[in-house]
Formats: structure tokens, sequence, C-alpha cells
């Protein structure tokens, strides 16, 4: 029997172990959607509510369970004849315990509602903000520069050190349209616009996400957002604008055809 208990604990820790190292690996930083590693302002004042709620979190958590711990054997039953005193509450201390959790939950609350605004607010125009907009299909992204007359599937390009102003809207279901690394999620809900800002600190690709299910191709609903400077930036929009090169050979033609017919 002792035997047993043991190995049943043995079991446990090691079960417990494995799902905080698997827990864990979603925080690697170098994720390519990973929330830890961010590469912009509205993900960075995000980033901060998150660790302060959890560091806040993390205390209550602490707190409460070595309360019960002390409780259950600093009170424990010892003797089977032997009553436990009857007391009742401290008015004090009850007083105590439900104004500081409030006081706390009201400062997360602020902060958090703080951020929201902050990440809802979109740059107006004295901040030369490009605008664009992303439009959620099952199962691609629509890019739309229309100040720029470019359209784009699946591939958001951005200066950097520049507001990116963006109107969110799908054309069928819900989608949630996400770049981790530049911003937090919004949703894309039919005949319903929403809008979001974000700013790349330095160029790279970030990876974007719809996080909403939207049906059987959902977890294929990715896009890349390619974060350049200012001069790459204007050499793809004029590449884009360029007329491409008409198709000379047989094969060429073929395959024309097959993407208009198809795929435009």
């Amino acid at each position: 029997m002792f035997f047993a208990r043991v190995n049943t604990r043995i079991v446990q820790l090691a079960t417990m172990l494995v799902l905080l190292f698997v827990s864990t690996m979603a925080c690697y930083p170098e994720h390519n959607q990973s929330t830890f590693d961010p590469h912009g302002p509205v993900a960075s004042r995000q980033l901060d509510i998150f660790i302060w709620i959890l560091i806040g979190g993390t205390i209550v958590t602490v707190l409460v369970l070595g309360a019960l711990l002390y409780a259950t054997f600093k009170y424990r039953r010892k003797d089977e004849n032997e009553i436990p005193k009857q007391v009742h509450g401290n008015l004090k201390l009850e007083i105590l315990w439900t104004v500081i959790p409030a006081l706390v939950v009201l400062g997360f609350s602020v902060a958090s509602i703080n951020t929201l605004f902050y990440a809802a607010d979109t740059p107006d125009s004295t901040e030369n903000p490009l605008t664009l907009e992303a439009i959620g299909h099952q199962w691609w992204f629509e890019f739309r520069y229309p100040d720029l007359e470019i359209v784009t599937a699946n591939e958001l390009h951005i200066p950097i050190d520049r507001p990116i102003s963006i109107k969110l809207g799908s054309d069928d279901v819900i989608h949630s349209f996400w770049i981790p690394k530049l911003a937090g999620k919004l949703d894309m809900i039919p005949l319903n616009d929403n809008y979001m800002w974000l700013i790349a600190d330095e160029p790279g690709m970030y990876y974007g996400q719809c996080a909403e299910f939207c049906g059987v191709a959902h977890a294929l609903m990715r896009f890349r957002a390619i974060a350049e400077t200012e001069e790459d930036f204007d050499k793809w929009v004029d590449g884009m604008r360029t007329e491409p090169n008409p198709p000379i050979t047989d094969s060429e033609k073929n395959g024309m055809q097959v993407f208009m017919g198809k795929c435009s």
C-alpha cells in the first residue's frame, strides 16, 4: 500500500512537471507568434499589463494557498472528542480582506482600460498614418491600400516607425486579425467595421493569424506582415504599380489563363 501511494505521487508529480514544461513552451519569445517579444508600442503596452496582472495573480495565489495550508495544519482537529472553539468572524479582518482585493482589482482594471483605450485610439491625419483595409475571407486575408490603389492577398507590407491605421471587415463569417508581435487581436465582423493601429519598430517579417474559428481551413488562414524601411516600402509600391511583362511562351500563356480563370 505504501509503495502504491509513493508511485501514485511520483506519477502525479511527473505529470505536473510535464504540463508545466509544455505550457512554458508557449512563452518562448523567439517563436513566430509569441507575444513575449513585442516589436511595436501597442504590443509592448499589452505585454506590460499582462505581466503586471500575472505578477499580481501569482502573489494572490501564493498568499491564499499559504493561508489555507497554515490554517489546515494549525487548526486541524487533534482529538476526536475535542470540539474546536466556536468563534464569530473578525469584523476588522473581514473588512481588510475585502477592501485590499477590491483596491487591487480596481488598479488592474484602470490599467487594463487605459491599455484598451491606447490600442483603440487610432492616429489622426497629423501623424501621417498609412491607411489600409484588411478583409477576412474563408480562408485568406485581403489587404487594400486605398490611397495607393494596391490590393494584395495574405501579404501585408508596412513601413517602420510610421502609424498604420487598419480598417477591419469580413466578407463572410467572423474572423479575427492578429499579429502577435505588433498588436493584439481584434475581430473582423461582417457589416460591422472595426479599427485598430500599430507601429513596427524594426524591419522584419511578422506572422499573422486568424484567431477566430471560421471553418474547416481556419488553421491555414495565415498571412505575413513585412515591415521595411520607408525607402524599401516605396520601392515595393513602385513595383506593384509596374505592369507585369506579358506572357510569351505557351506555358506562360496557359498559366495566365488558369490563374485568371481560377484564382483572380
